[in-house]
């Protein structure tokens, strides 16, 4: 192609977005001083190694970012890579806003003077090496004068979520963990699919315990098993709890239905939020998860619940 051809057009922002949103990566908050001593921070998921020798790493800082003019002009940063531990930091740091990221944290020093989280997975303070513009996005380069790490279980980052990411252990006989899936489908219209029970009561769509295999095929075919539709959504993780009267843990999965829906059971039925939430109220565990999907969906802020069916809490999911 000449130098003098237009370039061809790119991928609209959404779908470069989603295709990015696939890699998984690690979590970061990067901090810094500006010259009249403020610190600053981050949470960025851009981190990478450059270099070994000498030993470089970058990050790249947008241009709306209220750091940006802070890390424009300082002349070295720190890395702190987060543990799971961490999770209400990486939050924390990735809100836009006038207040003080700060407020409350725990910080030290690095080398270079910049603050140093303690309890992250590692930390690396750096001078800066290289700046470069590059679109909406300023990248840092920076060589690295000092480490730190620790045995922290890292955090992950992949699809809009955050992951805890451990090292990968000997496999438990298959018996050892039993699981049940349950689902949480949804209309376009903001119907939700329930499951009348021989008593008459409505519960959750839930899929054969012997047929739970939890990869991605899988959760897509059974979803479209229950829901009696071809077309929805990518299943997510809603919310896993562990059950003591039969010591069954249990995985919800959200997802929702865009496309045609074919009765599969006289049993289940798209029923309206309302109805689903009065029909539901003799029953506290399905009337809890119902009302917290309608909130949620209402809010357009999922969460992720861990707990028991007696009590856990909900793990707010961010994004970078």
């Amino acid at each position: 192609m000449s130098v003098h051809d237009p370039q061809p057009p790119g991928p609209g922002t959404d779908a470069f977005r989603a295709a990015l949103a696939t890699f998984l990566t690690g979590v970061t908050i990067v901090t810094t001083k500006d010259e009249a001593g403020r610190q600053w921070g981050l949470t960025a998921n851009s981190f990478t190694s450059v270099s070994l020798d000498p030993p470089l790493i970058l990050f790249c800082v947008a241009s709306r970012a209220g750091s940006y003019d802070a890390f424009s002009r300082c002349t070295g940063f720190a890395v702190n890579i987060l543990s799971y531990d961490q999770l209400d930091l990486a939050h924390r740091f990735s809100r836009y806003g006038p207040y003080d990221k700060f407020e409350g944290v725990e910080v030290r020093a690095s080398v270079n003077g910049a603050p140093v989280l303690p309890g992250s997975s590692a930390w690396l303070g750096c001078s800066v090496h290289q700046r470069i513009v590059a679109g909406d996005h300023l990248v840092v380069i920076g060589r690295v004068l000092d480490v730190e790490t620790n045995g922290h279980r890292p955090l992950g980052y992949s699809r809009g979520n955050f992951l805890s990411l451990a090292p990968e252990r000997p496999s438990a006989p298959r018996q050892a963990l039993r699981c049940r899936v349950q689902w949480m489908i949804d209309t376009e219209d903001g119907d939700i699919l329930l499951a009348r029970r021989a008593e008459g009561q409505w519960a959750l769509p839930t899929s054969p315990e012997a047929e739970v295999r939890l990869d991605d095929e899988w959760l897509v075919a059974a979803a479209r098993r229950v829901a009696g539709a071809d077309v929805l959504d990518t299943p997510v993780l809603f919310a896993v709890y562990d059950d003591s009267a039969d010591g069954v843990v249990t995985l919800a999965y959200r997802c929702r239905v865009s496309g045609p829906v074919v009765k599969t059971s006289a049993r289940l039925e798209f029923v309206e939020s309302q109805r689903a939430l009065d029909e539901t109220r003799e029953s506290d565990l399905v009337y809890s998860m119902v009302e917290r999907f309608v909130s949620e969906r209402d809010e357009d802020a999922f969460g992720i619940y861990s707990g028991t069916v007696e009590q856990g809490r909900v793990m707010r999911v961010g994004t970078l």
